[in-house]
């Protein structure tokens, strides 16, 4: 599968006056200032442990479902002419997401209107995931 890198989606000035405003509308004190960038190296990072197996607590894991919500929000906000470059970037990270991960039926954490991610667990769990997730009767 070829590695993708969003440092090679370029945005042009227009859209770059455009988008930062709307991801300002995103931040939060808890977090880092949200950037297309960071949030989707986030995502692409993620996945990557899921796949290692080294996730090592349904705390970490909930921690990046987050994220992906955060780029949902990032699609939902930023122009067409940003989604078109973003949106096939992240479908190639959901898609390996989706084959190092299982479908449980039901959100490993609650929430309003949670998004299929949220019914994921990973294939391979770390010992310390696996006793989370049979804690909170998801495994």
């Amino acid at each position: 599968m070829t590695h993708m890198d969003i440092n090679t989606q370029k945005f042009n000035l227009e859209e770059a006056d455009e988008i930062n405003p709307l991801l300002a509308r995103l931040n939060r004190l808890d977090r880092p200032p949200v950037t297309i960038n960071h949030e989707v190296s986030r995502w692409s990072w993620f996945v990557g442990r899921v796949e290692r197996g080294v996730i090592t607590s349904l705390q970490e894991y909930i921690g990046y479902l987050e994220t992906r919500d955060v780029i949902a929000q990032i699609i939902e906000i930023v122009p067409p002419s940003a989604r078109e470059k973003l949106v096939p970037f992240v479908e190639n990270w959901d898609k390996r997401f989706e084959e190092a991960t299982i479908d449980i039926g039901r959100p490993v954490a609650s929430g309003e209107s949670r998004q299929s991610w949220w019914n994921r667990i990973p294939k391979n769990n770390h010992e310390n995931l696996q006793a989370d997730l049979r804690e909170k009767k998801l495994a």
